[in-house]
């Protein structure tokens, strides 16, 4: 979804890019550097949620392997044997 969302942005923004390009010595200019510069923001801000969100996985990820890493030690510490000994028997 993320690749479809960016790809349709860099779009518009190539699209952009050709107008300002073509109306750049008219009056015009500044209005479709404006369009360009705003093609060129919407895709700065998806990029940053696209990253947000793998960063975030990852940090779940994460936070989910020292959960699962605390919890085998919690076991082994209820039946007596140190950790690396309940590794060992598994």
């Amino acid at each position: 979804m993320a690749e479809r969302v960016l790809s349709s942005d860099m779009t518009s923004l190539v699209n952009a890019m050709k107008l300002a390009l073509k109306y750049s010595r008219t009056l015009l200019d500044a209005e479709y550097r404006r369009e360009m510069l705003q093609a060129a923001h919407v895709i700065a801000v998806d990029s940053k949620n696209l990253l947000d969100t793998i960063d975030l996985a990852r940090r779940l990820e994460i936070y989910r392997a020292a959960q699962t890493a605390a919890d085998t030690d919690t076991a082994a510490c209820s039946t007596g044997e140190p950790a690396a000994a309940a590794d060992a028997t598994e």
